[in-house]
């Protein structure tokens, strides 16, 4: 994903085209393992993973950068345009259920930040997305941040 990220941030410096970066984490994962089990949490994992898939596109990068932490990067793509498809991706994964308990929603919450910088870098981005994401979570969870003006 780092790679992959990287050379993204490279190819938006030579084209001049927008780029967002989107950091997601499941709400409540860790009492949803506690709760169901271990394989009951890695099928969320997998829900959720197969889910974005079919949610992004081919040219988005996808990764998982954590425990229940995900990242999308999202070549020529606006920050409005990003958020436009991260509400998509937030309503498709809290309609996931598992037979495990099937009346708990798979919610996340979602940090996005795009390249106003023409020298952004990777580290700068991620934290922006991750401070939008603290702020989705403060507001409720299943949410999306974006970031301060």
């Amino acid at each position: 994903f780092e790679e992959r990220f990287a050379t993204a941030l490279r190819q938006r410096r030579t084209s001049g085209g927008d780029l967002a970066l989107v950091l997601f984490d499941i709400d409540d994962f860790k009492a949803f393992n506690d709760t169901y089990g271990h394989p009951a949490g890695d099928r969320v994992l997998r829900s959720v993973g197969r889910c974005t898939r079919s949610t992004i596109r081919r040219s988005d990068i996808f990764g998982r950068v954590g425990g229940d932490e995900f990242a999308i990067v999202l070549p020529d793509t606006s920050l409005a345009e990003a958020e436009r498809l991260m509400e998509r991706l937030r309503r498709r994964l809290a309609a996931i259920r598992l037979v495990e308990a099937p009346h708990v929603a798979v919610t996340a919450s979602f940090g996005l930040a795009a390249v106003l910088d023409p020298d952004a870098t990777a580290r700068s981005l991620m934290k922006s997305a991750d401070k939008a994401l603290y702020a989705a979570k403060a507001h409720g969870k299943n949410a999306i941040g974006v970031p301060d003006p």
